[in-house]
């Protein structure tokens, strides 16, 4: 245990977890379908929509910056662990570059470009215009060869792991790094671009946070996109609101009577380093809701609800009650919301002096599934007024299929815990 804590603010210019992974959504986040790389990993001529998206965003930006001057723009890829899978990955991507060079469908791939330029035109107004971003890429980029051997090639791709060349350098051009745990010892300028998919059976926060190497400085904020499937998106962000609670226990009091939560399914480091019964996850302030709801319950919570109308914008209710509606809400990976944990909170605040509970109830949404966010901006503000309050907010969702539901109202729930609480499990 440290006799002490000191936490020293980034500079000026800095990006990290409060622009890239905040709540609501940061606009330079692309959702992924869940199992994309799965799809790049097994079918041999296939590249996934968001990894094509990825590219042609790549192309788009590093073009922009030579026009402008610009010394390089990387490109990060992280796949997963295993070497074998950064071999295909980078296989892929240059069968990719490729068909690029030598297709006759010009016309194709102008529309994909131009859908990459409209995206990064709406963070970076002054992007170069698309005539001269598409010249430049056909005449410098893709009329080169494209290698991982050849230095003097614009776009280099090549892999960082323990097999690979340690010499390499990407300061300079557009470069295409592909890789696992090595990056987390990198610091990479001009990170433009940045596909992330791996997954753990049990992710350790410490090991997640340090793959973040679109962090720091020397990164141009209107061409930043993150590309990452939902349930990632979803314990990145978890973990920067439990990163900032725990800054703001540590900065305004110091390194005692610092309470956290241990999570079913994550660890906040290696067991050597520290207790494993002792993890940072639900923190009050954040709003937690399920991508994947179950909507098996709706009988059961129309009527416990009847008499909760929207005519009043929030109803004081019982912790006891919050704990029924929250028996009925599951998801279905229960590794990314499980209803246990916060009738676990609910439970603990009972006894405590922090006790005040509200409930926000609206019919008839129509949500999209997989959009990365919940709440309105008007029900996101009204929880926030009830900075000291428990707030469980409940829509019922139309379940559309062409949302992406299976065609059945059901109930999705938002909770939001007091301010100054932050919660300790031990198994």
């Amino acid at each position: 245990k440290p006799s002490f804590a000191y936490y020293f603010k980034p500079g000026k210019g800095y990006m990290g977890g409060e622009f890239f992974f905040s709540d609501p959504e940061s606009f330079v986040i692309r959702l992924t379908a869940e199992k994309e790389i799965e799809d790049i990993k097994n079918d041999e001529e296939y590249i996934s929509e968001g990894m094509q998206k990825a590219i042609f965003c790549f192309l788009v930006a590093g073009a922009h910056i030579m026009l402008t001057g610009g010394k390089v723009c990387n490109f990060l890829i992280h796949p997963s662990i295993r070497i074998r899978d950064h071999k295909v990955v980078e296989q892929k991507i240059g069968e990719f570059f490729n068909t690029l060079l030598i297709t006759d469908e010009e016309e194709q791939i102008d529309t994909q470009l131009k859908e990459a330029w409209l995206d990064l035109h709406s963070s970076k107004p002054d992007i170069k215009s698309f005539d001269e971003i598409k010249e430049y890429i056909r005449n410098e980029i893709l009329n080169e060869t494209i290698s991982s051997e050849n230095d003097e090639n614009i776009i280099k791709i090549f892999t960082m792991n323990s097999k690979s060349n340690q010499n390499i350098t990407y300061d300079k051009g557009l470069n295409i790094i592909i890789g696992g745990n090595s990056l987390g010892r990198v610091t990479f300028e001009g990170l433009q671009i940045v596909y992330y998919s791996r997954t753990a059976k049990i992710p350790q926060a410490d090991t997640y946070w340090q793959h973040c190497r679109m962090f720091g400085y020397n990164r141009d904020k209107g061409l930043l996109r993150i590309f990452i499937p939902p349930l990632l998106w979803k314990l990145f962000r978890d973990l920067n609101i439990s990163n900032q609670a725990l800054i703001e226990q540590v900065a305004n009091n110091g390194i005692d009577d610092i309470n956290l939560l241990v999570s079913k399914g994550t660890r906040a480091t290696r067991k050597c380093v520290v207790r494993s019964d002792a993890l940072i996850d639900i923190v009050g302030g954040a709003n937690y809701f399920p991508n994947y709801p179950k909507d098996d319950k709706t009988n059961e919570l129309d009527k416990l609800l009847e008499n909760y109308s929207e005519e009043q914008d929030s109803y004081d209710v019982k912790i006891d009650f919050l704990i029924d509606l929250l028996q009925h809400l599951e998801s279905e990976r229960p590794e990314e919301w499980d209803n246990k944990n916060y009738i676990f909170c609910l439970q603990a605040l009972k006894k405590t002096n922090c006790q005040s509970s509200k409930l926000i109830v609206t019919r008839e949404r129509d949500i999209r599934k997989g959009t990365g966010t919940l709440l309105s901006p008007n029900d996101r503000n009204l929880g926030k007024k009830y900075s000291n309050s428990t707030v469980l907010t409940l829509y019922r969702i139309k379940g559309q299929k062409d949302k992406g539901w299976n065609n059945r109202a059901f109930w999705i729930p938002n909770i939001k815990f007091p301010n100054s609480i932050a919660f300790c499990r031990t198994k």
